[in-house]
């Protein structure tokens, strides 16, 4: 396994590409990292799941944690646009953590480059599409102008 964690950062090659990708750690996330990467739980690392199953436990979770107010979106079936509803915690993915983390970081002023080795997004076209901003961003970003 090449993947490495260090007090500071945690390195890993992605799945996809091999490319490293090198994780800054939170300070806040230093104690967890203590219990979820316990040697004498997991002497030889931690278990891997699919990605399914991931997601599977994700929902339950967010359900748990009451992620229950309906989602809406209109979907283009054939000619017909629909409108389409569903309660938040099934709608959460493992890719929503990604997405969630390059909004932001944005948020936060961190520059698109800085964010981009983090997350280990080559073009900027792939990155933007990660970057979701809605009206309340807006009406702050421009309150600030």
């Amino acid at each position: 396994n090449k993947n490495n964690i260090s007090e500071t950062s945690i390195t890993i090659y992605q799945e996809k590409t091999e490319a490293k990708v090198n994780i800054p750690i939170h300070p806040k996330l230093k104690e967890h990292l203590k219990r979820i990467f316990n040697v004498e739980k997991y002497p030889k690392g931690l278990p891997v799941i699919s990605n399914q199953k991931f997601n599977t436990y994700l929902h339950e979770i967010c359900e748990l944690a009451k992620f229950n107010r309906i989602h809406e979106w209109k979907e283009k079936v054939g000619n017909k646009l629909q409108t389409k509803t569903q309660a938040r915690y099934k709608l959460v993915g493992s890719h929503t953590g990604r997405r969630t983390f390059c909004t932001l970081a944005k948020k936060q002023g961190i520059s698109d480059i800085e964010i981009m080795k983090v997350t280990g997004h080559k073009k900027y076209e792939q990155f933007l599409a990660y970057v979701k901003v809605d009206d309340q961003d807006i009406n702050e970003a421009f309150s600030k102008f």
